[in-house]
């Protein structure tokens, strides 16, 4: 199942602390959604530039998402979204990315969120689709975005999402990044995420050296930098 990218975060994780800061513009938006819900969205845009052809909107995967997505690694902060936006910034390329309905940005670890679970019942993949349509819909009235070309940016669970907005023609979705398409139903891939494989495929980046698809005791206890890291300040050398 090619649903999981945890892997693929958790080395972005790392990345970030290392990505230069420069300049760029970065607001704070309130979306309207389809049902006059409001959430809080960042729009970074790259400095300086007159005309921005491409605004790319990131979907978030299953659970609750900030604009921020606070971490917490040891004694280094960051934001996980501002590597995304540094990144397209100085591409020349907008970054776009709102809280999910129900979420606001918390002050408390792990995930630095506050969930209000009324609303957050409402989040599936429709309304979801609807969430972002709503966010298409009130970023093009921007005129800095009028001629803009709008990519989404879908991740997990988003990859559906992100689909179903595109196929309605009156979004204009010019394309889609699909980050760990999900390919099956959703029964399946929740099963499969809470038994526990969606976790080993992430671990096993780090120690499955031979690539069989399993950890061996020999691999999991090598001196190697990587597994040594990970076994050190990611399992506290657990045995």
């Amino acid at each position: 199942m090619s649903i999981a990218l945890s892997g693929m975060k958790t080395i972005v994780l790392f990345l970030i602390c290392l990505v230069p800061a420069s300049s760029r513009a970065s607001e704070l938006l309130q979306i309207r959604l389809f049902d006059e819900e409001l959430v809080t969205g960042k729009l970074d845009l790259p400095s300086g530039a007159n005309k921005i052809k491409k605004i790319v909107i990131f979907v978030h995967g299953t659970g609750p998402g900030t604009y921020q997505d606070h971490r917490k690694f040891g004694t280094i902060e960051f934001n996980y979204f501002d590597y995304f936006a540094e990144e397209f910034n100085r591409r020349g390329v907008a970054f776009f990315v709102a809280n999910k309905r129900g979420v606001e940005v918390g002050d408390q670890p792990p995930f630095y969120d506050k969930v209000d679970r009324d609303k957050f019942e409402m989040v599936g993949p429709a309304n979801s689709a609807k969430d972002i349509a709503s966010s298409i819909q009130q970023l093009r009235k921007d005129k800095r975005l009028k001629n803009t070309k709008f990519l989404l940016f879908g991740w997990s669970e988003g990859t559906i999402i992100a689909a179903m907005v595109a196929d309605e023609k009156k979004n204009k979705v010019a394309g889609l990044f699909l980050a760990g398409y999900v390919h099956e139903n959703m029964s399946d891939v929740i099963r499969w995420q809470n038994e526990g494989e969606s976790s080993m495929v992430a671990i096993r980046g780090y120690f499955d050296k031979n690539s069989d698809t399993k950890i061996s005791k020999t691999e999991y206890e090598s001196t190697d930098n990587v597994a040594t890291a990970m076994r050190t300040h990611g399992f506290k050398d657990a045995t």
